[in-house]
């Protein structure tokens, strides 16, 4: 009898590996769509199922989510056989050879908390998290202990939502300015301590020892990381499907931002300022006039240069710079990286004008705009009359178009007629950039005199009615 071929399953290199070799009490994969949550969910158990009293529950808001069609029960399907394991369809669960099991449930609703009263998970996971409540989540928590010897640990993947408390969980992970994921912080674990509904976070488990029970002990704190995801981390995905992009960037801005993203802060609200433009790859004619602004970074602000052209009523926008903490000396290298930025005229922000003669010493072509009252709202409104394009390579520009908002109050929700002051140096970029259209004269249209004209071409008897349209 022929030996069973041995079957190697591996994670890919990147967020997929680093998810899986966590050792946070509670790790969340997530970010964008496509960035191989759900098999990197489906192989957490396996570490483990040589061990007989090992067991893991795997959560869905519903079960038609975990039947659907390439979710968790249809995946599982293809690698748990793989290891010998054995399927009870009826109640969704597998059994390994040594006697290890692995679950798929649901928790429809909060009391549906209650039929796990009792139970002793060793590790429990959550496929999209942001589906379930904060209620449902932490009293599965109460639920994640364990007699087999495994350390109990709980898993969660997730796409972004601004509005979930997941949010606010994974809030440190991310840029509170643009809404995607810091990645000198992905994967770090931080500790934190839950206090009649409240989280207190710190860098170190030492950093919470003064809290302690009803009893006077010690509160034993619990690590937390995220590690975020995107499509282009998944390389099986992209070979297998390479359109699958194409897909993701014809959504609409908001679905977009977060599934190709990974943008936790967009929201799908009234109050986002642009909302007529796409990401999309385009050549940039060779006899088009292109149109340049610049801001000037303060403190954390970035220096931004952005550069486009327009077509019709269409703006395409396909260069960028930009960076923070950039000193005068080094702007103008910050600039060569733009191409065209020499040879085309930049309009830039007037309130450095130190700047901007360094720049015009420096041989760039660079005008300062021109401020004063309503110059902004008046710079938005322009920008807002065109349809915008923006290429791939413009990540700044595309982050800031899907952030930029007006104030909303904050007891009703009403959208204000003020603009947000974030989210705005390459949107600020793009008004100067625009300006000399903006504030161009009205051609003149000259009314045809009931009188000819003299030699010298000057109306008999009546001066010319001239009129600005």
């Amino acid at each position: 009898m022929d030996a069973t071929p041995l079957r190697t399953i591996r994670p890919q290199p990147g967020p997929q590996t680093q998810f899986l070799a966590s050792p946070a009490d509670i790790a969340i994969y997530g970010g964008a769509a496509g960035g191989g949550k759900t098999w990197a969910l489906l192989m957490e158990p396996l570490r483990h199922v040589a061990n007989k009293d090992f067991g893991a529950v795997f959560f869905r808001r519903n079960t038609v989510q975990v039947r659907n069609e390439g979710g968790l029960w249809d995946e599982s399907e293809k690698v748990y056989p793989l290891l010998g394991a054995s399927p009870r369809e009826h109640v969704l669960d597998w059994h390994f050879p040594s006697g290890a099991s692995v679950a798929f449930a649901h928790l429809e609703h909060d009391k549906n908390v209650l039929d796990w009263q009792g139970s002793q998970i060793p590790l429990i996971c959550f496929d999209e998290l942001t589906h379930f409540s904060p209620r449902q989540f932490w009293y599965m928590v109460s639920r994640n202990r364990s007699m087999c010897g495994v350390r109990p640990y709980i898993r969660a993947t997730c796409n972004p939502d601004a509005d979930s408390w997941v949010s606010s969980f994974i809030a440190w992970w991310i840029d509170p300015n643009t809404g995607f994921p810091i990645p000198e912080r992905a994967g770090v674990l931080r500790w934190f301590v839950r206090i009649n509904d409240e989280l207190i976070w710190a860098d170190s488990p030492d950093g919470l020892s003064e809290y302690r029970d009803i009893h006077g002990e010690p509160i034993p704190p619990k690590s937390a990381t995220f590690v975020p995801a995107k499509l282009t981390d998944n390389v099986a995905l992209m070979s297998a499907d390479p359109g699958y992009l194409a897909s993701l960037m014809s959504l609409p801005t908001v679905e977009r931002e977060r599934l190709l993203g990974g943008n936790w802060k967009i929201r799908n609200t009234k109050a986002l300022v642009f909302s007529d433009w796409t990401v999309q790859d385009f050549e940039t004619p060779p006899d088009v006039t292109l149109r340049f602004g610049a801001d000037w970074g303060f403190a954390n602000d970035p220096t931004v240069l952005v550069g486009g052209y327009i077509d019709g009523n269409t703006l395409y926008i396909d260069r960028e710079a930009s960076g923070v903490g950039v000193e005068i000396d080094n702007t103008p290298a910050l600039f060569d990286t733009v191409e065209g930025s020499r040879k085309w005229t930049i309009r830039a922000d007037s309130a450095r004008p130190e700047t901007v003669s360094y720049m015009q010493r420096k041989g760039f072509k660079i005008i300062p705009a021109i401020k004063g009252p309503g110059s902004l709202e008046d710079g938005v409104e322009f920008l807002r009359s065109y349809d915008i394009v923006v290429h791939p390579r413009c990540k700044h520009v595309a982050d800031e178009l899907a952030l930029y908002s007006y104030k909303t109050d904050p007891l009703t929700d009403e959208v204000l007629p003020v603009l947000e002051d974030k989210s705005n140096h390459t949107i600020d970029a793009l008004r100067y950039a625009l300006e000399g259209l903006r504030r161009a004269p009205s051609p003149t249209v000259v009314t045809p005199s009931r009188n000819p004209p003299d030699l010298w071409g000057r109306p008999k008897g009546e001066v010319s009615n001239w009129k600005t349209a």
